[in-house]
Formats: C-alpha cells, sequence, structure tokens
C-alpha cells in the first residue's frame, strides 16, 4: 500500500520526515510532509518500522530512544 503525501508541479511524490519515538517493544511514528503538516502518526511493533517506512520517500528520520 504505497501513500501519496501529494503532487508537486513536476508530478513527483512529496518527500517526507518521520519522527520516530522508539520503546522497548513498539515505536510511535509520525510523518510530516514539507508543508510541515502531520500526514500520519501510528504506533507500530518495533520490527515493523521498515515495513511502515517503505512506502515514504523519507528524506529524513528523528530518533528519540
Amino acid at each position: 500500500m504505497r501513500k501519496a503525501l501529494g503532487r508537486r508541479r513536476s508530478d513527483h511524490a512529496i518527500s517526507a520526515f518521520v519522527s520516530l519515538d522508539v520503546h522497548s517493544d513498539h515505536t510511535f511514528a509520525t510523518v510530516i510532509n514539507e508543508d510541515g503538516k502531520i500526514f500520519c502518526k501510528k504506533r507500530i511493533m518495533n520490527d515493523q518500522v521498515l515495513s511502515f517506512l517503505k512506502p515514504f520517500n523519507v528524506e529524513k528520520v528523528g530518533f528519540e530512544a
């Protein structure tokens, strides 16, 4: 499942920024678009982080453990 964050004039997907708050067994992930608007917030298991990020064109990740 791919999630579109929006479109630029050149019709390329807009890049996302991701914040990860990592705990012992789960992570809170927040995806933010280039305009600084929250696209989605989700609690995921730690072993699902890569599969969660895969659909997004992630440029930067903020990580807190």
